[in-house]
Formats: C-alpha cells, sequence, structure tokens
C-alpha cells in the first residue's frame, strides 16, 4: 500500500470536492486534486487496484486515477422507453479477473405513472446493469432476485458497495449483506450475525461494512444516543467480526468516546474514524490497536462526508479520459478552511457553555 486517498468537500470559495493523497508513515505529504463534481452533491466513493469511483446517485458516475490524474465519465444506461422519474439505488464497482476488465454495476428503479392526473398511480419498474470498461457500455442483467421488494427495503444508499476479491457487497435494512460477483454478474446474499440483538434495540443499532485484510468485515455498535447528535462525551463499543468460510469470526473490541463511524482499517493495526466535534463537522482520527492508542489528525470536515480509501499506485490508461484539476487549492486554502471549520466549533461549544452553564471540556 503507497499510501490512502481522503475524499473531503470544500466549502470556501468555490464548493467542490476534491481528492486528497496521502503518503508516507506519518500521513504528513499530501497532494490535492479536484473532483468534477458539482457542487452540494453527495459523492460516494470507492476503489479497486489503483482505481477509484464515485458516484452522486444522481445518475453522475466518473471513475479516475490518481496517478495519471485522469478521470472518465461514464454514460447513463439508455432507455427506450423514458420513465417519469428514475431513483438511482446504489451501486458498485470491481475487477472481473477472468475477463481482465474493470466494471460497473448499478441498481435503480424506474416510476411509470398510469394516469398523469394521480402521480400517486404508477408502475415500478427495478433493474440492474452493468458497465464494462474494455466493452465502454451498458448492459441489463437477470438478477435472479424480486429487485423492486429488494429496494423497497432499502439497500444502503450511504455508501458504494465494497469490494473484495471480485466480489462487491452491500447492507440492506433487514440486517442482510448482498453481494455481486463481477465475473459470474449474480447477485447472491447471507444474515449478519444478530441473534444476541433483542428486537427493542435494532433502532438504537446498527453497523457497517469494512474490509479487512482481504476478507469482509462488520462493525457492531450503538447509534446515537438518545439525546441526539448535539449529545457530546458518549462512550461507543465497537465490535468487528470478519467473514471466514462462511462464518462470522470476532476479531476485536474498542471502547471509544465520541466517534461516529469507523472509515478504514489499515494493515491490521490502524483504524480510520470519523470523531464528532459538532453537528455539521468532524474530524479525523486514527486507532492503534496494538497501542491502543487514540490520535487526532488535524484534518476536519463535515460530518459523514470524508471517504478513505487505500491508495496504490498505477499507470492504467483510461481510455477516452480527461486531465483532472490539479494545483489549485494548495495547502495553505487547506489549513485555513481546516482552522475555519474549527473555529466554528469551538464558537459552537463556548455558546453551549453559556446557554447550559457547562463546558464540553469538564467531561
Amino acid at each position: 500500500m503507497d499510501g490512502f486517498v481522503l475524499k473531503r468537500y470544500h466549502a470556501d470559495g468555490g464548493d467542490r470536492h476534491y481528492l486528497s493523497l496521502f503518503f508516507g508513515q506519518d500521513w504528513s505529504n499530501c497532494e490535492n486534486i479536484v473532483l468534477p463534481f458539482s457542487k452540494n452533491s453527495r459523492i460516494h466513493g470507492s476503489s479497486c487496484g489503483g482505481l477509484f469511483y464515485f458516484d452522486n446517485l444522481k445518475g453522475r458516475i466518473i471513475i479516475c486515477n490518481p496517478t495519471t490524474k485522469t478521470f472518465k465519465s461514464l454514460d447513463p444506461p439508455k432507455m427506450l422507453n423514458p420513465p417519469n422519474m428514475t431513483t438511482f439505488h446504489s451501486s458498485g464497482f470491481g475487477y472481473d479477473r477472468i475477463s481482465d476488465d474493470y466494471k460497473v454495476v448499478s441498481l435503480f428503479s424506474h416510476n411509470y405513472c398510469r394516469d398523469m392526473d394521480y402521480y400517486s398511480d404508477y408502475d415500478v419498474v427495478a433493474k440492474a446493469e452493468v458497465f464494462s470498461l474494455k466493452r465502454g457500455s451498458w448492459k441489463e442483467i437477470n438478477s435472479h432476485v424480486d429487485l423492486c421488494s429488494e429496494l423497497r427495503y432499502g439497500w444502503d444508499t450511504h455508501m458504494n458497495g465494497i469490494y473484495i476479491n471480485g466480489v462487491c457487497y452491500w447492507s440492506t435494512d433487514e440486517y442482510t449483506i448482498r453481494s455481486f460477483d463481477f465475473t459470474d454478474e449474480c447477485f447472491s446474499s447471507f444474515e449478519l450475525p444478530v441473534n444476541n440483538i433483542d428486537d427493542d434495540d435494532e433502532l438504537s443499532f446498527k453497523y457497517d461494512l469494512i474490509k479487512v485484510n482481504d476478507m469482509l468485515g462488520v462493525f457492531f455498535h450503538e447509534n446515537f444516543p438518545p439525546l441526539g447528535p448535539d449529545c457530546f462525551g458518549f462512550s461507543t463499543t465497537f465490535e468487528l467480526l470478519v467473514r471466514k468460510e462462511g462464518s462470522w469470526v470476532p476479531l476485536y473490541n474498542v471502547n471509544l468516546c465520541d466517534i461516529v463511524r469507523p472509515l478504514l482499517f489499515n494493515e491490521d493495526r490502524f483504524l480510520f474514524l470519523e470523531k464528532q466535534l459538532s453537528e455539521r463537522f468532524s474530524q479525523l482520527v486514527v486507532y492503534d490497536l496494538k497501542e491502543e492508542k487514540l490520535e487526532e489528525l488535524d484534518i476536519y470536515d463535515y460530518r459523514k462526508v470524508m471517504t478513505i480509501m487505500p491508495y496504490v499506485e498505477d499507470r492504467f490508461l483510461l481510455r477516452h479520459s480527461k486531465p483532472m484539476e490539479d494545483g489549485c487549492y494548495s495547502k495553505d486554502e487547506e489549513k485555513e478552511e481546516d482552522r475555519n471549520k474549527l473555529l466554528e466549533w469551538m464558537r459552537r461549544m463556548e455558546r453551549r457553555r453559556r446557554r447550559t452553564g457547562t463546558s464540553y471540556w469538564s467531561r
């Protein structure tokens, strides 16, 4: 692993998403590249080898190579019968070793109104399509599952699928993991280990999928405390399990404070996490599992916007690609925005202290 890529959102002076490429063991060397996405759009990303995939779940998909600083936009699937509305649910990016091809899988549904005077009267057609970089086009596939029923239960659209060894994984609202094999182009599913969860605890309990040394891992942890996201000082136990030979095996159990979600498991030692600073902002922290030590990095962003992915240098050439914008977002600008975020958080804490008579730092 050569480093990692951190996707962030820059609000001042342009409203743009950008990638930060970090190198070195102390993650001090950084290079920034701007992503060609419109402002105020929620961008979700994943990686496969040296290529990175980003999707705003509104039909805009790009694949980029930070090493060559190029990107390729994918045309949306063609529709012979245009619907009244299209909803994009989830997508994934991965590599097919048999055909030596990178592929994108997208799940979406079309809504067709039967009567334009009654918009509640409509037909829903759910589809799954695969884009081949080698072929350069989309094709519809037979999913062998009832996608209409699946999508109504709700796929996790807060992230793209996680790619591991030729397979992409998503979570659903039914404590089920759905997978897609890029070689066979087939879906399958299996259950999460939720036998120890009572029905009354389901609403206060959540899980996040994560890649752990070429294995699928899942972090179980409590949801936000009853007082809501403005509550600070709450402690959460993160239990990490990995899937080996069809079974779930416990790996780590960590108790941390003010952590919203895990982001990246790196080199069987470092766990990158998002720490909550306020209702709007968060901070990147790293937990050393061997030393059992938490380190706060001077990296801040809006809540649930950061995405971290491993970076491997690869000079793979994207056909019909365009150059990515480089050098327009300096480290001085980055430090200035991080400073502004931190100052706003400190002002919020001071207003809270004056209003309630208590201090966050006294906890």
